[in-house]
């Protein structure tokens, strides 16, 4: 994926809220781009390379075909697939998200598929396997169904195009069916990408995740660049408290965990875009704030670190680092770089 035109679309996708209260500038220094590349970037669509437009020409066609359904545009048509309604719905959305990576279920006309009842069934099961209680599936049922419709309406799930081949275009209900042959899209692939390329998404998420964490009352314009970023990290801490206590509930089969939600944390996913987006800041904006964030980074860090050696020790080395050491790499660039 081409991390920096990504970054660049989201930014575009975001200037054209009405309630938007960053400028132009503001938001490429949060990304960690420069203005001046987000300018070349609007300006640069006939530059693009035959495969860019023909992976663009593909995505159109998709979109055509399920304009039916009427995305929004703008920051309100940009999925929030951290907390899709509201608290207790934390995670939730991303888990649906891996599952459909994991098993391959993507791409651009829906190839590889799964109907929506499978797809519920099986998270269900596997975070209510050692604990059948129907309260307890009936809360995780009504969870993953909902975030389940919420990414089928956001344009992040498509409905496999083998499944609608013999419909009337006129008859297609824009609401949500279980019976649906489901697939990642590619605009849900490139959001959970990002994540782990740029914190430009949970900054964008910041106004919109309901938490109770300090500054959460403030607007992002009346916080100065680090406050915006250990609020972000904050975030983080909060999510892999939560992400927590759903694995553990998961562990009566780790080999069923992995196989559906991967060997590392979502949590440590996000960390690493917005480590990233950090060390990209104070690369061109040294201050003596940035040991703050750096201590805060390495905290969450070795948090996450502390977990996954236990649970290793615990199951076997089922869990990977991969994603800890690139953070634990990125802190020691930012702690190294020479201040003002």
């Amino acid at each position: 994926m081409n991390a920096p035109s990504s970054v660049f679309e989201i930014i575009h996708e975001t200037l054209r809220d009405p309630e938007l209260t960053l400028s132009v500038t503001e938001l490429c220094k949060l990304a960690g781009v420069s203005h001046s590349g987000y300018y070349n970037w609007v300006n640069s669509e006939t530059k693009h390379t035959e495969k860019e437009l023909a992976d663009r020409k593909d995505f159109e066609l998709i979109q055509k075909a399920y304009q039916y359904r009427g995305y929004q545009k703008g920051i309100r048509g940009i999925p929030n697939i951290i907390q899709h309604n509201g608290f207790g719905t934390e995670l939730v959305s991303l888990y649906v998200i891996r599952y459909m990576l994991n098993n391959n279920y993507r791409g651009v006309y829906g190839d590889s598929f799964i109907e929506g009842t499978e797809l519920l069934n099986n998270l269900v099961d596997l975070l209510c396997g050692l604990n059948s209680q129907i309260s307890n599936r009936s809360k995780w049922s009504s969870l993953f169904g909902g975030a389940i419709a919420y990414l089928y309406n956001k344009g992040i799930l498509f409905r496999s195009l083998y499944d609608i081949e013999t419909e009337d275009p006129s008859m297609i209900k824009r609401q949500y069916d279980n019976s649906y042959k489901l697939y990642l899209s590619p605009r849900g692939e490139m959001l959970y990408n990002l994540l782990a390329t740029n914190g430009v998404l949970m900054e964008i998420y910041r106004d919109d995740v309901a938490t109770e964490i300090k500054n959460n009352d403030k607007i992002s314009s009346e916080l100065n660049a680090t406050e915006r970023f250990i609020y972000s990290l904050n975030m983080v801490e909060w999510l892999f408290g939560i992400e927590q206590s759903i694995a553990v509930q998961c562990f009566w089969n780790i080999k069923k965990y992995i196989d559906y939600i991967r060997k590392s944390f979502i949590s440590t996913h996000i960390l690493l875009g917005v480590a990233s987006n950090i060390k990209l800041y104070y690369t061109e904006n040294k201050t003596e704030q940035q040991d703050e964030v750096v201590e805060k980074i390495e905290t969450i860090a070795n948090k996450k670190k502390n977990y996954v050696d236990q649970i290793n020790g615990l199951y076997g080395n089922s869990f990977t680092s991969e994603e800890i050491e690139a953070i634990q790499n990125i802190i020691e660039e930012v702690a190294n770089q020479e201040k003002d």
